[in-house]
């Protein structure tokens, strides 16, 4: 039996997804080795309210908005490969 640790803020990374569907977020929460175990999952009515769902839990925090974009939300340096930074008014 493999015993893991609690997660705490900072691990992992949060993937928010806006859901065409539902008019709102979809937040997901992943820690462990290569971010693959969920730790916790949740609804957003907004953006902003996905970002801050995800700043709770990580420094590391990555968006896909209604318009099909992928961005950085999170408070750590943002990862090679990311060209767009999130902003509220973006």
């Amino acid at each position: 039996m493999t015993r893991h640790r609690s997660s705490r803020h900072g691990d992992g990374t949060a993937w928010l997804v806006a859901d065409l569907a539902h008019g709102d977020f979809v937040c997901h929460w992943y820690t462990g080795p290569n971010d693959e175990r969920l730790v916790e999952q949740a609804r957003a009515a907004t953006e902003a309210d996905a970002v801050a769902w995800g700043r709770l839990r990580s420094t590391r925090v990555r968006i896909r908005t209604a318009g099909a974009s992928t961005s950085w939300a999170g408070t750590a340096p943002k990862p090679a490969g990311f060209r767009d930074t999130w902003s509220l008014e973006a």
